[in-house]
């Protein structure tokens, strides 16, 4: 019998499953052949979150599109516990969801677009979640300097704030604390988001609203506040990305930056 510690592992008759996806996916076997390298550290106790309906079970990593999957799709079951304090990996929060009768999916993005996206949901934790703002940095130099000191926190395992779960890399969701992977059968593109929803969950129409957090009222800021394109890094902030995303970027199916040198 498995500990709550010890990621789950399924036989091979566990994987055939009566769920048909639509398409198939490169990011899928990508990550079935890749290494977890720099699994997420015990200090990021954040509260994962699995939603559940018809034999589904979906896996909100951070950023990519989980809040509005949560609000736009009827009769969802929410499971959601601390890491590392309830349950002490989300493989043994999976075990109680009865894994073996789930078809388990999610869906990734280009991991400087994660990031860049985490960044924005950091700051505006850190400066807007009250508005108006309080004072903040309004320069993209300032928000390229915060980029960079949040990504050296990754690389390094210092965490200064809850928030910066955020920008942890997407492989590290899909991960125990010693980097064996949870046994997920699909992984789709943020991308297309709505149709890989559909087909996750076998609805014949969705209308989801991408809401980018973190404020419960309506969002009334600048939509450009704390936004950051991959074209505003320099080289040698883009290089240290991707040694933090390196995991992202071999068990993903993405472009490596020409100006990087990651090895998978």
């Amino acid at each position: 019998q498995k500990t709550n510690r010890l990621p789950l592992e399924r036989s091979s008759s566990t994987l055939a499953r009566t769920h048909t996806h639509n398409h198939t996916s490169s990011h899928t076997s990508k990550f079935q052949q890749c290494k977890i390298t720099r699994p997420r550290p015990d200090l990021f106790e954040m509260q994962d979150e699995i939603f559940v309906a018809k034999g589904t079970a979906w896996i909100h990593i951070y950023k990519n599109g989980g809040t509005a999957v949560k609000h736009g799709v009827n009769n969802l079951t929410v499971y959601a516990g601390y890491y590392d304090t309830v349950h002490s990996t989300l493989a043994a929060f999976l075990h109680s969801l009865n894994l073996q009768d789930l078809f388990v999916t999610t869906v990734v993005q280009d991991p400087l677009d994660h990031a860049l996206s985490g960044l924005h949901e950091i700051l505006k934790r850190k400066y807007c979640e009250d508005v108006p703002c309080a004072p903040h940095p309004e320069s993209k130099s300032e928000w390229v300097a915060s980029f960079r000191q949040y990504v050296q926190n990754q690389l390094h395992g210092t965490q200064y704030d809850y928030s910066e779960g955020h920008m942890l890399s997407q492989a590290s969701f899909l991960a125990g604390l010693n980097g064996v992977k949870y046994p997920v059968d699909y992984i789709g593109d943020l991308a297309n988001l709505e149709e890989e929803v559909k087909s996750a969950f076998h609805l014949e129409a969705l209308n989801l609203t991408i809401e980018h957090g973190p404020l419960d009222q309506p969002d009334t800021l600048d939509p450009n506040l704390f936004r950051l394109e991959v074209e505003d890094l320099p080289d040698d902030v883009v290089k240290l990305a991707c040694e933090a995303y390196r995991d992202d970027y071999c068990c993903f199916d993405f472009s490596i930056p020409e100006t990087c040198d990651v090895v998978c």
